[in-house]
């Protein structure tokens, strides 16, 4: 789904690992960061590089608003990372 294959994608997840403490999740309403994130890491970096975000929102049984905040924190991140 991402263009990637499960090596490439490991290696990619592997470079960020350090930095994902600065992953911001806009209009969480938690005081905790790492209560806004309703899926793992490697699953919101997986949703944000698939080019389908209606159907992983299906598969991973989050809103289209989920996928949104998603997208943008992920989008952020990368850009500053």
């Amino acid at each position: 789904m991402t263009g990637l294959t499960e090596s490439e994608f490991d290696c990619f997840f592997e470079c960020l690992k350090l930095f994902l403490n600065a992953l911001v999740y806009p209009d969480c309403k938690s005081s905790e960061r790492s209560k806004c994130g309703k899926m793992d890491k490697r699953t919101e970096l997986m949703c944000l590089l698939s080019i389908h975000l209606d159907v992983i929102g299906w598969m991973t049984n989050t809103s289209a608003s989920t996928q949104s905040r998603l997208f943008v924190a992920w989008s952020v991140f990368l850009v500053y990372t």
